[in-house]
């Protein structure tokens, strides 16, 4: 067994010190995902922990070292996150198993249900501390095990993106610079060649890794790379909604990215600015909002824009384009009645009277939308009570139902508040002003996360009315929620605010823009003979609902104020085909200034490992020394599949590869025994060979493998990745 001295060695050491070093940098990254710098101190010391273990099991050359690291990791983990249940202070037992597995379960039920940054649990803490566990351990196994220093950047790569996928930021290059020289250092820990030319191995590495370092860190990423706002509303990856994934939490996630972009513009003859209706969600299931969605040419009956026929209506357009937004789903107002200009294929939901399409994008569209302005009086609306258990009630069963486990200070607040209200409309008109305008609560974007209440559930919400600070999110669903506890049908819309003013057209019309920042959830409440009702309870945001007029003469126009045809929701491309549909993953409207940049990046890293090769092969062959030579026929032998023990004399090696053509055999010959010589023979021995007969036989090595293998060889050759 090795000395203990051999810790001291940096031979050992290296390896295991710089993996932890370049754990240590990216560290910080994470910040992006968990709030505030409590977890760190815990996560660095399960990191250091491991890294000791590596070090130790691999200078002293242990059997089962992996093995060993894990249980390592393992018990380190105990100690730091579950220490008061082990046993005599020492021995984890069934409660530390107990309390790790509460941590972890509480941690994906906070992922599942709130937007990054999340708050810092132990759990969450946990899962950062294990996953840079395996990450050590892993570096750890590539360096002496596989012997592929290579594959560390694999790793570091990996720890580098998780938090730019799970948060959706931008990569934090200061953070990336040092754990990628880290990296470098450990390539350029490679076993030399020739004493003499050491910089035959290691340069064509260093020169590419280093290109590539410095390309990555002064090239800069747009956060739109990343996840643009174009993917947030279902385009190129899965729809958020199918799988029952609370959409508030991605709206969440883009009002505190701080960078707003323009998503469109709107003219229209309404006489208020719309709120543009992407998605209505009518399920509550107690920890998130869902859709339940079926599409029709008809709409629902609670969403025909106007359910009493003497109630006044007219019928307004809203002409929008659309500048950075790709979804498949379409910004329109509520109630929309029929859309003309549209590209693509779509198709009508029937509860909510929103637009989508499996295939076509928003995209660079630019439409008319037809809609009802519906214009109740107060006596309408305060009459507007629904029967529990009629024929309308009946219909809103999704819009009215709440879970069992409802907390009670829910409802017992909705009945404080609106005590004294003779209507269900005062009352919605009450919470929405104690909710916006009372001073009790305030608009914030950070508190929810800072305090580990963000998402809609009903858990949530108990906290919200403690805390009394958050976005739209929080007070549209705490809105709804204690609607359906009074009795009122209702529901939750996402889409966008009103937007500015900005200019006036050619026509005098006021253009309107909408950005990222007008991005906003707000409740619906359903009143009998009217319809479906938006309010606003979000202060600073919007304008709020209130109706104030009475009944005057005038007001009932019978051609008005009937219910409006079904939407038409024929579109252009529909009828002449869908030739001009934007085709998907393309976004004529939004910038592509990164795309080239990432495009370039993605290059490098897929030619690095082939240009090295060639790179390396070349200032071999034209040294002609037999060491540089010999090194490069182990690498040819390795990328054409054959096994190059460092346990096997010149002469075996070359006998295990088999039979060469004989202008080969010569070659190969001729050789070995100049490898023989400069070994073992006297000092200064001169031996150079023949560059064009040394790549003939090298050629030759590599074409007794496959083809499949041969290929593979040139574009990913396996020596790139080990140790000479």
């Amino acid at each position: 067994m090795a000395s203990w001295s051999a810790l001291l060695n940096w031979r050992f050491a290296r390896a295991s010190v710089l993996a932890w070093l370049a754990v240590v940098f990216l560290i910080p990254g994470y910040g992006a995902v968990v709030v505030g710098l409590s977890w760190i101190p815990r996560v660095l010391a399960v990191v250091t922990i491991v890294a000791l273990a590596c070090l130790i099991v691999r200078a002293l050359r242990w059997k089962w070292a992996e093995a060993i690291e894990l249980v390592v990791g393992a018990y380190a983990i105990c100690l730091v996150f579950a220490a008061p249940t082990l046993r005599w202070g020492i021995v984890p037992g069934r409660a530390t198993l107990e309390a790790l597995g509460s941590d972890l379960a509480a941690a994906g039920r906070l992922l599942a249900s709130e937007a990054a940054p999340v708050a810092a649990v132990p759990g969450i803490s946990l899962a950062l501390a294990g996953l840079c566990a395996l990450a050590i351990i892993g570096m750890d196994v590539f360096v002496h095990r596989w012997r592929s220093p290579g594959a560390v950047g694999l790793v570091l790569a990996v720890l580098f993106v998780l938090p730019t996928a799970v948060a959706e930021v931008e990569p934090r290059q200061l953070v990336f610079i040092p754990a990628a020289a880290c990296w470098l250092l450990m390539l350029r820990g490679e076993r030399r060649v020739s004493a003499s030319r050491p910089w035959v191995s290691w340069v064509p590495v260093t020169l590419i890794a280093g290109a590539a370092l410095v390309f990555a860190a002064t090239t800069p990423i747009s956060p739109a790379s990343l996840r643009d706002l174009n993917h947030d509303w279902g385009a190129g990856t899965p729809d958020p909604f199918a799988a029952g994934v609370d959409p508030n939490i991605e709206l969440g996630r883009n009002l505190r990215r701080n960078v707003p972009r323009t998503t469109m513009t709107y003219t229209t003859t309404l006489s208020e600015p719309p709120y543009l209706k992407i998605a209505t969600l009518r399920e509550f299931t107690g920890d998130t909002w869902r859709p339940v969605e079926r599409d029709s040419s008809e709409p629902s009956p609670s969403d025909r824009a106007v359910a009493d026929r003497h109630i006044a209506a007219t019928t307004e357009r809203t002409s929008i384009s659309i500048k950075k937004l790709r979804s498949h789903r379409l910004p329109v107002p509520y109630p929309a009645t029929n859309i003309t200009g549209l590209e693509g294929s779509w198709r009508w939901q029937r509860a909510g009277l929103t637009l989508h399409s499996d295939k076509s994008t928003t995209a660079g569209q630019q439409y008319r939308v037809n809609s009802s302005e519906v214009k109740p009086t107060l006596a309408q609306l305060r009459n507007g009570d629904l029967e529990r258990g009629g024929i309308v009630w009946d219909q809103l069963r999704a819009e009215t139902r709440l879970p069992s486990d409802t907390p009670s200070v829910i409802g017992r607040t909705a009945e404080r508040v609106t005590a004294g209200a003779g209507s269900n409309y005062d009352r919605a008109v009450a919470l929405q002003d104690w909710l916006r305008s009372s001073g009790e609560f305030a608009y914030s974007e950070v508190a929810p996360v800072a305090e580990g209440y963000d998402g809609t559930g009903v858990d949530v919400i108990s906290q919200f009315l403690d805390e009394k600070r958050g976005y739209c999110v929080h007070f549209a669903s705490t809105m709804a929620v204690m609607a359906r506890e009074l009795g009122i049908p209702a529901r939750l819309a996402v889409g966008f605010a009103p937007g500015n003013v900005v200019r006036t057209n050619d026509r005098g019309a006021a253009v309107y823009e909408v950005t990222t920042d007008n991005m906003h959830a707000w409740p619906e409440l359903y009143f009998g003979g009217v319809g479906w009702v938006r309010f606003d309870p979000t202060p600073t945001v919007g304008s709020p609902t209130r109706v104030t007029r009475e009944v005057e003469p005038g007001d009932i126009d019978d051609e008005s104020g009937t219910a409006p045809d079904a939407p038409d929701a024929t579109t252009g491309a529909e009828r002449a085909g869908e030739a001009n549909a934007v085709p998907d993953g393309q976004n004529p409207a939004s910038g592509v200034h990164w795309r080239w940049p990432l495009l370039a990046l993605a290059v490098i890293v897929l030619v690095a490992p082939a240009t090295i090769s060639v790179l390396r092969r070349r200032l071999r062959l034209r040294t002609g020394q037999p060491e540089a030579l010999w090194q490069e026929l182990i690498n040819t032998a390795r990328d054409a599949g054959h096994r190059a023990s460092s346990g096997l004399t010149p002469r075996q090696f070359a006998a295990s590869l088999g039979g060469l053509p004989e202008p080969e055999q010569r070659t190969l010959d001729e050789l070995v025994a100049a490898v023989e010589a400069e070994r073992y023979g006297p000092d200064g021995f001169p031996h150079r060979l023949d560059r064009h007969a040394a790549a003939t036989m090298l050629e030759s090595v590599r074409r007794t493998a496959s083809r499949p293998v041969r290929w593979r060889g040139r574009l990913l050759p396996p020596s790139v990745f080990v140790s000479s």
